[in-house]
């Protein structure tokens, strides 16, 4: 049995093809677009809760005031995009997870996030630097190396 189609018929299946590539296309490109703006804005807000969050932390945990460096940790798991907040030493253990018990006091997180954040950290002191240039530059301290 040999169907034959006409000149119409074809233009119609080859219009709707066309139809259909452009349009799954089209949603392919929007999907992609959207799902790089997700992730950007995720990344952003991610960055200026952890700043916010150092800045915080950094003159506690110079004067080791570890009731307000459990405090600032809390307030950083109180968002709810948050998962984990500790506080980690040179070489990776945890100092402070934020609870009183502190049950991960000295443990080596093993996840590949705190490896990479342990190899790009930067030491206290040279933090400690940045926030005091940051405080004169604001006026909240006065400038007394001149």
């Amino acid at each position: 049995m040999h169907i034959s189609m006409n000149i119409q018929t074809k233009l119609v299946f080859f219009t709707a093809g066309i139809v259909l590539l452009v349009g799954g296309g089209i949603s392919q490109f929007a999907a992609h677009t959207l799902r790089g703006k997700l992730i950007n804005h995720f990344e952003t807000a991610a960055e200026q809760l952890a700043n916010s969050t150092v800045a915080a932390l950094v003159d506690q945990l110079y004067f080791l005031d570890i009731v307000r460096v459990r405090g600032e940790l809390q307030q950083a798991l109180n968002n709810s995009e948050v998962t984990l907040a500790v506080v980690l030493d040179v070489k990776g253990r945890v100092l402070s997870d934020g609870s009183a018990e502190n049950p991960l006091w000295l443990q080596l997180l093993q996840s590949p996030v705190a490896q990479h954040l342990v190899e790009n950290s930067q030491p206290i002191h040279e933090i400690m630097k940045e926030h005091t240039m940051l405080k004169r530059l604001w006026g909240l301290i006065p400038n007394t190396t001149r």
